[in-house]
C-alpha cells in the first residue's frame, strides 16, 4: 500500500499554537480587568487553560482531516500508553519525568537565587493557594494531565514531525525543545529562568519520541515532570 502523501507542516504548527492563543481569549469575560495578571480569579486561569489546550487539539485533528492521515495517532504519534508499554514502564517512565524535575530544579535554584527571583514562584504559590475544592482539583488536572498531552502533541508529535522532514534527528530535537521551552515565557517574560528545565525536559522528550515513533514515553515523562512540580507547590 502506498503511503499517504503528508501536506501538514511548520506553517501548520504553527497555526495550531496560534489557535490555542486564540481560544484562550474566550477565558477574558471570566477575568477581573481590576487586578494584576497573578491575582487573577482561578476560574479566569482554569478556563484559560483548557480553552487553549482544547483549541490546539482541534486545530490539529483539522489539519490531520485536510491534510493528513485524519488520525491524531498516525500523522503525530498520538498512542494510547499502555498499548506500546506496559504498566510497570508507565510509572518508570513517570519517575523519570519527576526526576528530570528534580534535577532542573537543583540546576535552576543558583540561578533564581542569584536573580533574586522568588516573586515568580511567590505568585504561582498564591494561585494554588487561591485555589481552593473543585478549582483546585481541576487546575491539578489540567497541568498535571491535560497540559502535558497536548503538548506533546504539538511539540513533539507535529513540530518535531515537520520538522525532521527538513533537518537531521539532533538538529530538528534540539529546535523543537528550544520552541517548547520558549514558548512558556512568550506571555510571561519574568520566568525566563525556567527555560533551562524546559530545555531538558524537550530535549529528553523529543529524543525519546524520534526514536520510538510514538508520543508514549514523552507524555509519561513530561506528565511525571509537571505532577512533581505541581505536588511541590500544593504541599508548599
Amino acid at each position: 500500500m502506498a503511503r499517504a502523501r503528508l501536506r501538514w507542516g511548520l506553517p501548520d504548527v504553527a497555526l495550531a499554537w496560534l489557535a490555542g492563543i486564540l481560544a484562550s481569549l474566550f477565558a477574558l469575560p471570566l477575568a477581573d480587568p481590576n487586578v494584576s495578571t497573578a491575582d487573577q480569579p482561578v476560574r479566569f486561569i482554569i478556563a484559560a487553560l483548557l480553552l487553549q489546550n482544547l483549541g490546539i487539539v482541534l486545530a490539529l485533528m483539522l489539519i490531520s482531516d485536510r491534510k493528513g492521515q485524519r488520525s491524531l495517532g498516525r500523522d503525530f504519534g498520538l498512542v494510547w500508553p499502555f498499548d506500546r508499554i506496559g504498566p510497570g514502564a508507565v510509572l518508570g517512565w513517570i519517575g523519570i519525568g519527576a526526576g528530570l524535575s528534580i534535577v532542573a530544579s537543583v540546576l535552576l535554584k543558583p540561578i533564581a537565587d542569584l536573580a533574586n527571583l522568588k516573586d515568580s514562584a511567590q505568585e504561582v504559590s498564591k494561585t494554588v493557594e487561591r485555589a481552593g475544592g473543585p478549582g483546585l482539583v481541576l487546575l491539578m488536572l489540567g497541568v498535571v494531565l491535560v497540559a502535558p498531552i497536548v503538548e506533546e502533541l504539538l511539540f513533539r508529535g507535529a513540530l518535531l514531525r515537520a520538522l525532521q522532514r527538513r533537518f537531521t534527528v539532533p538538529v530538528a530535537v534540539l529546535c523543537s525543545a528550544a520552541v517548547f521551552a520558549g514558548v512558556h515565557v512568550v506571555g510571561d517574560p519574568g520566568s525566563y529562568y525556567v527555560v533551562p528545565g524546559l530545555l531538558l525536559l524537550g530535549l529528553v522528550s523529543g529524543y525519546q519520541a524520534s526514536k520510538t515513533g510514538d508520543l508514549s514515553r514523552s507524555v509519561m515523562l513530561h506528565l511525571g515532570f509537571n505532577l512533581l512540580s505541581a505536588l511541590s507547590l500544593v504541599l508548599k
